[in-house]
C-alpha cells in the first residue's frame, strides 16, 4: 500500500453500466463488460477500471467504466479519472478473483482506517500481470 497525488485528471474510454456491489451480487453487470471489452482489446494497452459517480458510499450506486487510456474507432463511453490523493493497493493479477480478493481487502482496511474515502473516483490499473486498485480519500 503506498499514497500517490494524481495532479491531472485523464480519460478511459470503453464500456460502462449503472451497477453497485449489491447489484453485483444479484445481476451482475461487471463482468459481462469485461467479456464485451475484451473482445474488442488490442492486448497491448494498460486496462483500467474506474468506479465513479457514486450515489453515496460502498453500499451505493455507481457508474463503472473498463477501457483504455487510447480511442478508437468504437463508439465508447468516456470516464475520468480525477486528479486528488490516493492510496493504492498492489496484487499480481491471474483472474477475476484476484480483483476481488483485493477489493476485500481495501473495504476491511476503510473499516479500522482514519483515512476517509473521497467516493469521487476511483479505478483498477491492469499491466504486466499485476493489479494497482486506486482509492480516492480526502
Amino acid at each position: 500500500m503506498r499514497f500517490v497525488e494524481i495532479l491531472e485528471e485523464f480519460e478511459i474510454y470503453g464500456f460502462s453500466a449503472k451497477t453497485s456491489n449489491l447489484d453485483e451480487t444479484k445481476s451482475p453487470k461487471i463482468a459481462p463488460l469485461w467479456d464485451k471489452f475484451l473482445q474488442n482489446y488490442d492486448g497491448k494497452s494498460e486496462i483500467y477500471c474506474t468506479y465513479s459517480d457514486y450515489e453515496s458510499d460502498v453500499n451505493g450506486e455507481y457508474i463503472f467504466c473498463i477501457g483504455t487510456k487510447s480511442q478508437s474507432s468504437l463508439n465508447l463511453k468516456i470516464s475520468k479519472v480525477n486528479s486528488g490523493k490516493y492510496i493504492v493497493f498492489d496484487s499480481k493479477f491471474n483472474n477475476g478473483n484476484d480483483t476481488l480478493n483485493t477489493w476485500k481487502q481495501i473495504w476491511s482496511f476503510f473499516e479500522s482506517s482514519n483515512l476517509i474515502r473521497a467516493y469521487k473516483t476511483d479505478f483498477e490499473r491492469y499491466f504486466d500481470g499485476n493489479l494497482e486498485i486506486y482509492i480516492g480519500i480526502k
